[in-house]
Parts: structure tokens; C-alpha cells; sequence
């Protein structure tokens, strides 16, 4: 936060979008203060203003963009008035944001899980990315769009494709070749390599169903953290067996029938990935206490107990770790081939992609916006039509 503060004291402006008037917001120089569920419906407010404005970079839309008159026909009954009546923000606070943000040389929309986690989440990070679509602020230096993950290395952790329906490099399981290239590394054959998986929430809908009856938890405590906390905790209670990997006795691991003890971040080492894909390491600083362990080492041991060893015998080090995750995401569009653990801290992080040993990594992607049309223009969303979203307001509670 003291890189957002410094924005001010260097003559920039904050806009924050929250219902809440929280300290970050007392300080904004605007603050929107919607009703929950509304962010689709301001966004499109902004988008309709950047238009009627003149702050279209008309350049940047027809060189890298579709879809632009759609959109700007279906966001044209955002006025601030209609745009104010469905989020509850004062249409003046809505026509200063717009402004600024238009005339601002250089801008970031930086969001994290309140506009995702909701029914429409797509829809929402969809509208916000669309202000710097029409206004040309992204794939340059100073501007473009960030999501905050909700955990540290949150956005490592996909990279390294701990979603089920990721591989290393954010490679898709559903693609033969993706699941060949990975399939080579680990030493595996395609018929191996599992079926996508569900979400997370969806898999507590399968516990309630107890089509999943049993759970390894790990680095997460859903009891605390999950939406509708009631049904989470009822779905756990559900399970034939759960065990759990945590540092201390969290909400969640109450609820395990084994608890193994892990290790906090000082007692290993490994990488992490910030917000801006920087790859940073992280140097032991302690040893492990008690008869605590690494996550991957206690993972490597229970594979050896369920029969699976072999596919882990060669993973000795939290660096043979790093250097197979290295050549399992070369090649993907997360690539970490080049981030060796001595580029890391010879350069204080290295940003992905990182392709080959001479590569120094990429702080800034999307700078070659010929080489990204040639491929596919980025491309303006289909909103929910009018009458839709109406209907979908009459639903938001006010707080």
C-alpha cells in the first residue's frame, strides 16, 4: 500500500470500488460506492463515458481489438443517471472517475476476489479490462490490468498448474499436445495423466453429495475462507476421512481426522511469483521444529506409502523441484525454463517469461502488439444485454 500511497504524493489519483467505507477508500481521491453485486453495471457506466468522452484510443481499437461497436452500442444506455440508479453511486462520483481515468496518461485497474467471487465474476473482470481496452492502456509500461491473488503465491501456484484443470505453464490438461510435452517430462504416458478436476466449491458440493468422501487439505482453510461458510463446514463433516497438512491447528483442520505438521515459510525454501510475475526465492532462514516437514517432502512420502514413489524418487531438494517445474513450463506460456535459482538471485527476481539461460526474463508483456494481433486481437466482451441485467438488479439488496 505505501506504492499506492506514493501515487498521491506524486500528483496521481486514486479510484476505489468498494461498498464499505474502508481506510483505503477515506483516502481515495473518489470513491464509488456501489451497492454488492453492481460492478458490472458501473463498469459499463465508466465505459460508456470513456466513449462519449472522446478518451477512445480509436488507433489502438482498430489495430487490436473486435467486437468495439457492439459494445459500444450495448453500453450506450450507461448513462450516469441510469448507470446510478442500478449501483446506487452518486452520477457525479461516476463522471469524476471517468474523467480521470480518461485523461490519465497512464492508469493500472488493479481488482482482486470482490468483483470475481460473485455469481457474474467473469462479466465484472470482463468490464473493468474493457477501460483499458477502449482507452489504450495496456501493453505498454505504467498501465494494463492486475488481479491480486487471495493468498501468497497465489499466482505462482497457477503457474505451476494447481488448478484442476491446468499443467506447469498454464498449459490445458484438455489439450493432447499440452499433455504430451508435460507427459515427457514426468516420464509418464497420456493415459496416466488425469481428467480435468472441478473447482473448488464444487468439490464441497460433491462432499455434501459424497460422490468425494475423502479430502487432503493443504495451504488453504476453508472454513474460514470459503463463501457460505455453513454449507462448507457441513460438507467436511460429510467426508469418510479427511487429512490435513497445516503449521498450526487452523478452523479447518478441527475437522481432520489426521493432521500432519508442515513447516512455516522460514523453514523451507523454494520460489514464490508476485502480482507482476517476478519469480522471487526464498532462502531457509531456520530448521524445521519438531517433527514438522515440508509439504512436498510429506507428499513425496506418501507417495512412496501409496505405491506412487517411483514418479518422485528423482526429487531429493526443493531445487530439483524448481528445476523440473523449469522444464515442464518451457515452452508453455508461463515459462520458467530460464529462471534458474542463480538468475533469481543474481537479478533479484526474474520475471516469466524467462525462455532460455540468456533470456533475462519479461517485465512488461504484450509490448509487441503486432506479434499479439497477428494471433488474435484482444478482444471487447459481450455484455449481458439490457433487460438481463435489469433483471439480474432487481436482486442486489441494499446495505
Amino acid at each position: 500500500m505505501f506504492r499506492v500511497w506514493s501515487v498521491q504524493e506524486r500528483g496521481g489519483y486514486i479510484i476505489v470500488v468498494d461498498p464499505r467505507e474502508t481506510p483505503v477508500a477515506r483516502r481515495a481521491d473518489v470513491h464509488l460506492d456501489l451497492k454488492p453485486g453492481t460492478d458490472l453495471a458501473l463498469a459499463n457506466g465508466i465505459l460508456h463515458l470513456l466513449i462519449q468522452n472522446g478518451y477512445a484510443d480509436e488507433e489502438f481499437i482498430n489495430n487490436h481489438t473486435n467486437g468495439f461497436e457492439e459494445t459500444k452500442e450495448l453500453v450506450r444506455e450507461f448513462t450516469p443517471e441510469y448507470t446510478s440508479e442500478l449501483t446506487g453511486v452518486a452520477p457525479e462520483k461516476i463522471v469524476r472517475a471517468a474523467d480521470i481515468y480518461g485523461k490519465a496518461p497512464n492508469a493500472v485497474v488493479m481488482f482482486a476476489r470482490g468483483i470475481e467471487q460473485q455469481h457474474k465474476g467473469v462479466d465484472n473482470v470482463s468490464g473493468y479490462t474493457n477501460m483499458a481496452l477502449v482507452t489504450g492502456k495496456i501493453g505498454r509500461p505504467k498501465s494494463g490490468v492486475a488481479t491480486f491473488t487471495g493468498q501468497g503465491n497465489g499466482q505462482g501456484g497457477r503457474e505451476h498448474g494447481q488448478k484442476a484443470d491446468l499443467l506447469p505453464g498454464y498449459r490445458k490438461i484438455t489439450n493432447p499436445k499440452h499433455v504430451e510435452e508435460v507427459c515427457k517430462v514426468w516420464k509418464i504416458t497420456s493415459e496416466e495423466m488425469p481428467q480435468p478436476g472441478v473447482s473448488a466449491y464444487e468439490m464441497f458440493e460433491l462432499m455434501e453429495q459424497k460422490t468425494i468422501r475423502g479430502l487432503y487439505l493443504l495451504c488453504s482453510n476453508p472454513a474460514v475462507s470459503a463463501p457460505n461458510l455453513n454449507f462448507v463446514r457441513s460438507a467436511m463433516k460429510n467426508l469418510d476421512f479427511m487429512l490435513c497438512s497445516d503449521f498450526y491447528l487452523s478452523e479447518s483442520a478441527e475437522f481432520a481426522d489426521v493432521i500432519l505438521p508442515s513447516v512455516t515459510w522460514s523453514e523451507d525454501e523454494g520460489t514464490v511469483t508476485n502480482l507482476e510475475g517476478r519469480i522471487i526465492k526464498i532462502n531457509k532462514a531456520q530448521e524445521p521444529i519438531g517433527e514438522s516437514k515440508p509439504d512436498w517432502q510429506i507428499q513425496i512420502e506418501l507417495a512412496e506409502r501409496l505405491g506412487r514413489g517411483k514418479y518422485f524418487s528423482y526429487l531429493k531438494t526443493a531445487k530439483d523441484i524448481a528445476d523440473e517445474f523449469r522444464l515442464a513450463s518451457k515452452g508453455g506460456y508461463a515459462d520458467y525454463y530460464g529462471a534458474t535459482w542463480e538468475k533469481i538471485d543474481k537479478q533479484d527476481g526474474v520475471f516469466w517469461p524467462c525462455k532460455d539461460e540468456n533470456d533475462k526474463g519479461t517485465p512488461h508483456m504484450f509490448l509487441d502488439k503486432n506479434s499479439i494481433t497477428q494471433t488474435a486481437k484482444r478482444k471487447f466482451v459481450r455484455f449481458l444485454t439490457v433487460p438481463l441485467l435489469k433483471n439480474q438488479m432487481k436482486n442486489i439488496r441494499s446495505v
